[in-house]
């Protein structure tokens, strides 16, 4: 819904925590008997003596509609050199950045994504997908960046399932191409 987040550096030291509470409601439609997903993210992040390099290391926790989903997570910012970085946090996202010049940039990107949506009773469905990606920034001012991206989606899987308060009764895999 909306994931307010809070960064805290520690004083004289290279580390900084960051903590995103996180409340989502995939459903049909947003009413009083929507399913809310409460959860959120923890993140240490550790930046070199030089600046150009971050070390990141982590927790995500939802409750989602399938259950408990927790994700360790380890990530990195890393400024190559002066026109190329590598940035993200797996297992959910990856991207290599190059620049040409100081209005165009490209490079290529990883995503994976896992959702659960509901229906009006104990049904819902998860969707498990792993995108990669290229894509094309134009930045027509420093603030307006036109962006051109294409992709495939691999692997992606739609489970379906019916949930009590204790665990999930059935669940059907279905694997999409």
């Amino acid at each position: 819904m909306l994931p307010i987040s809070l960064l805290k550096t520690i004083p004289n030291s290279n580390w900084s925590v960051l903590l995103t509470p996180i409340v989502r409601a995939n459903d049909t439609s947003v009413n009083s008997k929507s399913k809310y997903q409460f959860g959120g993210a923890l993140l240490a992040n550790h930046k070199s003596a030089n600046g150009r390099l971050t070390y990141k290391i982590g927790i995500y926790v939802n409750g989602d509609l399938f259950g408990l989903f927790i994700m360790p997570l380890l990530g990195i910012d890393w400024q190559i050199n002066s026109k190329t970085n590598l940035f993200g946090v797996l297992p959910g996202n990856l991207t290599i950045e190059h620049q040409i010049s100081s209005k165009f940039h490209y490079g290529a990107t990883f995503r994976a994504i896992t959702n659960s949506y509901s229906d009006s009773g104990k049904r819902y469905l998860r969707i498990d997908e792993n995108q990669l990606g290229i894509f094309a920034d134009y930045y027509l001012t420093k603030k307006i960046v036109l962006n051109l991206e294409a992709g495939h989606s691999l692997f992606r899987m739609i489970h379906s399932g019916i949930r009590n308060e204790s665990m999930i009764d059935w669940q059907l895999t279905i694997m999409c191409t």
